[in-house]
């Protein structure tokens, strides 16, 4: 699996094709931004679960650039506590320990990994029992249990190519439409390989 990351560069990123909305089985990816918007859209209402690897404070810039727009972390931070408010479902947040500090507190939080970095797991209207030892580790143990994840800040989909593999669905979307073209040229490979 690849990686949407601020930490390197990213060779092949400037070769995706921009793409706005993608349709799998019962799946979708689309382009949202959650700083410009004072909910989850619709297709949102199907989730069962949220888990999300949002953007650190340290790489936001870098994505910014990516996507052709400027925010602030802080205004990416009250986005993401305006969805913890408002969705009244379990939510898994990846994040690092100093952005942990700018998020509503979770009911639980878990150290972790992610990519190898360590990380903390927060987690909010859930009681967590499952696999800590990486992103990926947590991501399959949710996908035992839920049936359609959501992902407001999805790179290259990560999430819901796991979802995918174990027959579930999912609800994806970033504010780069690139990521959503990387989604659309990869994942129908995903489903001949089944």
């Amino acid at each position: 699996m690849k990686y949407h990351s601020a930490l390197k560069s990213i060779k092949y990123f400037e070769s995706l094709e921009e793409t706005n909305y993608f349709k799998i089985k019962d799946s979708v990816a689309f382009h949202h931004d959650v700083i410009n918007s004072d909910s989850l859209p619709k297709e949102y209402d199907n989730c069962d679960v949220l888990y999300s690897e949002p953007s650190w404070s340290g790489g936001i810039k870098k994505f910014d650039t990516r996507a052709n727009t400027k925010t602030t972390y802080d205004s990416y931070a009250n986005a993401i506590n305006n969805i913890i408010e408002k969705k009244n479902i379990p939510i898994f947040l990846i994040v690092g320990v100093k952005d942990s500090k700018k998020l509503i507190k979770p009911d639980e939080c878990h150290e972790t990994k992610i990519h190898n970095a360590p990380a903390r797991l927060n987690v909010y209207n859930w009681n967590y029992k499952g696999s800590l030892k990486n992103n990926y580790s947590i991501i399959n143990h949710l996908s035992n249990y839920f049936n359609c994840v959501g992902d407001f800040s999805c790179g290259y989909g990560n999430t819901g190519e796991i979802f995918l593999r174990n027959n579930k669905s999912f609800v994806m979307s970033d504010y780069n439409k690139k990521c959503i073209g990387y989604i659309k040229k990869n994942f129908h490979e995903i489903l001949q390989q089944k």
